[in-house]
């Protein structure tokens, strides 16, 4: 046991021996460079500690600062469908207005009434609108806007109407070309298109004039825009010429129009 005590002791002395030299060797320099290389080491193990958890921190509020981004990306894709829905809305009521406000200033001998295309039947020649006998549309009336020709009725009910339109086979409308002073019969064609027939092969035909209704169809007056030439489609060994009209008015996207009524035998 003495012996084990006495091992403690010297050890002891032994260590503050040491400590005694580090320390002078210390004081006199000699440690100097150990001790900045040591310094450096530690600087940068401490550096590139600070730098990784910077980059965590970072990574993390990047991280945070996304899922927020994407939560107001989604805020304002919402608000922008609202307003696209709500801009649209508000265009097909100035639209309307605008039709109803300048069929008001035209100067006609018959009397308008303003309706809503309702539906298209499956042959899209002709639509259904929500007026009827208890609004004084009776069949052979004009559907018209703008003073463009649409189509007339050709059955009432109650409240509503059937109307075919001009691009139906089984329409047969007079019409007019007044520039060339050159009549004819506008009907509808395949794929929805407009044709102008029975005019002579002798008469030259003008692209680009306006066909009109020429007012031998008591129930239509005269003067009705039926569309523009685009081209001739008949052969030069054919009778009678025909011709490609192009109505103004899309006739495949009809909301708002106005029925003629009270003109002349259509009462």
């Amino acid at each position: 046991m003495v012996q084990a005590r006495g091992l403690k002791n010297v050890d002891l002395i032994l260590g503050i021996l040491i400590s005694c030299i580090f320390i002078l060797l210390g004081r006199i320099g000699f440690l100097n460079p150990v001790f900045s290389v040591a310094s450096g080491v530690f600087d940068n193990i401490q550096q590139g500690s600070y730098q990784i958890f910077s980059n965590v921190r970072e990574d993390y509020i990047f991280l945070a600062d996304l899922a927020g981004i994407e939560d107001r990306f989604r805020t304002i894709e919402k608000e922008n469908e609202f307003y696209k829905v709500e801009n649209e809305r508000l265009q097909m009521e100035i639209d309307s207005m605008s039709i109803i406000l300048e069929q008001q200033y035209f100067d006609l001998p018959y009397e308008l009434t303003p309706v809503r295309v309702l539906t298209y039947t499956n042959d899209q020649v002709h639509v259904l609108i929500n007026k009827g006998e208890a609004q004084n549309v009776v069949v052979g009336n004009a559907l018209v806007v703008h003073n463009n020709l649409l189509g007339r009725v050709i059955k009432t009910y109650q409240n509503k109407s059937l109307v075919e339109l001009i691009t139906s086979s089984s329409i047969l409308i007079p019409a007019v070309l007044p520039v060339d002073n050159l009549k004819g019969f506008v009907k509808g064609g395949e794929g929805g298109q407009v044709i102008i027939s029975e005019i002579p092969n002798t008469k030259i035909l003008t692209i680009g004039s306006v066909v009109v209704t020429s007012g031998a169809d008591e129930t239509l007056p005269y003067g009705l825009i039926l569309g523009k030439l685009t081209g001739i489609i008949s052969n030069q060994t054919d009778v009678a010429q025909q011709a490609l009209v192009q109505p103004i008015i899309r006739l495949n996207q009809l909301s708002e129009a106005f029925v003629i009524i009270n003109y002349g035998k259509a009462e």
